[in-house]
């Protein structure tokens, strides 16, 4: 009598149960691999930052110790240098002005902008009083932001016409903490302060790069100003700011911060 081989095949329940087990395994896993993605697209901005924070840094040494501006006149009324320009010497390397997580374009290929204190403009457009500045007028080094991650905009390499400079802002940081904390939308210029997981990365004027929450540059010190002024100060009485760092405990952000306070501290 010839024997017979006889295979068994997968029952209806076993087939859903190998399905369901590949799906939790796949639920768990795949929230995993984009952490990781992203934790390696924040190190990439990171380490463009740094690389910029150091180009600032060789720029200041053969510059008198000074910033480099925001823009400087090239020529004609219309012909300008932005600070990319200026720093390309000392970076050669495009691909250092963009943040892996931002929405870049043809035209809009740079990400990475300096700060609205740090940008001194030199162009004929701004005012002829302006001055460059100067490391000596930095207190604390590593604590000032010189370079911040910025909604997209033009890489000028090259001297250009005349454009506003797309730069980091602490009123812009704020909203983007109070917009957070009242569940409101982000909008372009804010979201530039929370690109990776509700955090950004900054150059800061030692040649150093940080990544932040938003709120951890306000408070308790504004780092978006040279001397670092004390943020109880700037919230409750901006017009007699002594920027003292013995200043009480300053107040949490909520829903209800007035931002216009950052902006005017900033711009005084």
């Amino acid at each position: 009598m010839g024997s017979y081989s006889y295979r068994r095949a997968f029952t209806l329940i076993e087939l859903l149960v190998v399905i369901a087990i590949i799906a939790i395994l796949a639920a768990i896993l795949f929230p995993v691999f984009a952490q990781a993605k992203e934790a390696a697209k924040r190190a990439n901005c990171l380490s463009n930052q740094k690389q910029i924070g150091i180009g600032t840094l060789l720029y200041s040494n053969d510059f008198d110790d000074t910033f480099v501006p925001g823009s400087v006149q090239a020529g004609g009324s219309f012909s300008i240098m932005y600070f990319e320009g200026l720093l390309h010497p000392y970076i050669k390397n495009e691909q250092v002005w963009q943040c892996p997580n931002a929405a870049h374009t043809a035209t809009l290929r740079r990400s990475i902008g300096m700060t609205n204190k740090s940008a001194v403009e030199l162009n004929s457009f701004a005012s002829a009083l302006n001055r460059a500045l100067n490391y000596s007028s930095v207190g604390y080094p590593s604590e000032f932001i010189v370079m911040a991650e910025v909604q997209p905009a033009a890489l000028n390499l090259n001297p250009a016409g005349f454009r506003f400079v797309s730069s980091g802002q602490s009123f812009q940081a704020c909203r983007a903490v109070v917009n957070r904390i009242a569940n409101l939308s982000q909008n372009n210029n804010t979201r530039p302060y929370i690109r990776h997981n509700n955090t950004a990365n900054y150059a800061m004027s030692d040649g150093s790069a940080k990544n932040r929450r938003p709120e951890s540059t306000l408070l308790p010190l504004n780092l978006w100003h040279p001397d670092r002024p004390s943020g109880e100060d700037q919230m409750n009485n901006p017009v007699n700011q002594s920027g003292g760092l013995l200043a009480p405990s300053p107040p949490p952000l909520s829903a209800t911060t007035n931002c216009n306070v950052f902006t005017w501290w900033n711009g005084r």
